[in-house]
């Protein structure tokens, strides 16, 4: 059994692997969260409540993104991002149905 040192770390960390990993992680990340907001739209809607509720929850959050400066990504950080932003989540959900 080999034993687990800090350089065995650095070099997890430093190699390509590592970055393809993060990437494949972020990526699903998005997706799930794509998925997670079509899910609980459609769940709204057999209970009886319309989109709106959830397209206004967006459009608060957008605010609060606007207020902390977090829909100023750049490019790069909006490629590592885990999430869309919530304006891009708000369009997804008014095309939604």
């Amino acid at each position: 059994m080999n034993k687990i040192t800090t350089n065995n770390y650095k070099q997890f960390f430093a190699s390509p692997i590592f970055g393809l990993l993060i990437l494949f992680i972020l990526t699903f990340s998005s997706t799930v969260s794509a998925q997670d907001d079509e899910n609980g739209v459609m769940l709204m809607l057999k209970a009886g409540y319309k989109k709106s509720g959830a397209v206004s929850f967006f459009e608060k959050l957008e605010m609060l993104e606007k207020e902390y400066g977090v829909d100023q990504r750049d490019a790069l950080n909006d490629f590592i991002s885990s999430h869309p932003t919530a304006r891009e989540r708000r369009d997804r959900v008014i095309n939604l149905y």
